[in-house]
């Protein structure tokens, strides 16, 4: 493995970013859905921004975020 395809994140980071990530859907959705369906939409969203992250150029890290993330929206609503 080349340091190009080191992950940017430790596995503990990814999991603490899926659960906060499931934590913020089961808000959304006023903690009424299932939790293995929240967890696993975070598990795609954050694989999807960490993907992102590692695929920038020059290792520079990418900010944007998917257009109607519930970790996006949080973030602007939360803090």
């Amino acid at each position: 493995m080349t340091a190009q395809n080191t992950p940017s994140v430790s596995p503990e980071q990814r999991h603490l970013m899926i659960a906060e990530a499931a934590f913020f859907h089961a808000e959304h959705n006023g903690f009424q859905g299932d939790p293995l369906a929240d967890w696993l939409a975070a598990e795609a969203e954050i694989d999807s921004l960490l993907k992102q992250t590692q695929q920038a150029p020059d290792g520079a890290e990418k900010k944007a975020k998917p257009k109607g993330s519930t970790v996006a929206k949080s973030a602007k609503t939360h803090g």
